[in-house]
């Protein structure tokens, strides 16, 4: 499949476009039952027997696996278990987004972002709550937000994720709690579609005092890195981001690895990765004097250098533009993307 978000995806915004420039904009938050009418799911996951031919032509019934459909173009969404239970985009993403607002109470949560990717394989709901403020000037707004998603094909489970979007540079991060010398906990919730999934559901509820205590506990430790200079100045900064680069994107050659490559296919193999290289660390460094110039050289925003760079600009695999934004959407909301920006803040977390 060429694309992500397919005919049959459609995205609910809040107000603005989001930083991935996909969806329809309402100007108004919507409830939650308009939301999933007008991101188009209002459909559910009907669950049908799978059958087998034998090369002489008889059917063969597969008792150890369902094939999960939608129930409004009757397009399949993925094979299954005999067990795996499905929860429907209702329960999800009305129900259970309704349920964690009644138990924050205090929380102003309301839907700013819900859609699907993948022909409704996998679907999602952005719970946004009170944005704070950090930096010297106190003029670096970070918004929370609550992240619920989950996979109709089997490939991932209801996950319930504290995140954060950094309003200037449109960033996301995983929230944690933790420090530096016990280490960062995620404090996202995962309900496996298995057994009694209500049950699962009703317990989950305490996601969203999680969700409480990972803005809280995120907000002084991003306030921190925001209000110190980095030690150690420009050298250490490069070390920073070279470090957190190979770490993710393995190690980068030197010129004398080319000179000495055994043909010149690998030459020019090493030569693309070193270039690559390259230009992403002057990607990032310009960044950072940009920002640093409004907020300060602090870890902070030494960190969001990188992971601009990583979120909106590192190299991604697809057949045209719009099929690479998709696949950049998918892994900065909950793929590859998301755990590297959260380490790349807690690495930059050692420059304060």
């Amino acid at each position: 499949m060429a694309h992500e978000i397919t005919s049959t995806d459609n995205v609910v915004l809040h107000k603005n476009r989001a930083w991935h420039g996909l969806g329809v904009v309402v100007e108004d938050a919507p409830t939650l039952d308009e939301a999933l009418t007008l991101a188009g799911l209002d459909w559910e996951v009907w669950q049908l027997p799978l059958t087998a031919s034998s090369p002489d032509g008889s059917r063969i019934e597969v008792d150890s696996h369902v094939l999960n459909v939608r129930s409004d173009t009757g397009d399949a969404l993925g094979v299954v278990g005999a067990g795996w239970t499905p929860i429907q985009n209702r329960v999800a993403l009305v129900d259970f987004v309704e349920a964690l607002a009644e138990e924050g109470q205090s929380m102003n949560v309301r839907v700013e972002t819900m859609g699907s990717i993948q022909a409704g394989r996998k679907v999602w709901c952005l719970a946004k709550g009170e944005s704070f403020a950090i930096g010297r000037g106190q003029d670096d707004e970070v918004v929370p937000y609550l992240l619920v998603c989950q996979g109709h094909d089997g490939s991932m489970a209801l996950r319930v994720v504290p995140t954060s979007v950094r309003v200037v540079c449109r960033n996301t991060l995983e929230l944690a709690v933790g420090s530096e010398s016990t280490g960062w906990r995620s404090t996202a919730y995962t309900i496996r579609h298995s057994g009694d999934v209500m049950d699962k559901v009703a317990e989950a509820r305490q996601a969203l005092r999680h969700w409480g205590v990972a803005v809280d506990d995120s907000r002084d430790r991003l306030s921190y890195m925001a209000s110190r200079d980095v030690e150690g100045g420009r050298q250490a900064l490069e070390e920073f981001w070279t470090s957190v680069y190979e770490r993710q994107f393995g190690a980068i050659p030197q010129h004398a690895d080319a000179v000495m490559a055994t043909s010149e296919k690998a030459r020019k193999a090493i030569d693309r990765k070193r270039n690559r290289a390259v230009s992403a660390m002057s990607a990032i460094s310009a960044r950072f004097d940009i920002e640093s110039q409004r907020f300060g050289a602090t870890p902070w925003v030494a960190a969001n250098a990188y992971t601009w760079w990583l979120q909106h600009n590192a190299p991604v695999r697809g057949r045209d533009d719009e099929a690479r934004r998709e696949v950049r959407l998918r892994s900065n909301l909950f793929g590859t993307n998301a755990a590297r920006t959260r380490e790349a803040v807690e690495m930059a977390a050692t420059l304060a």
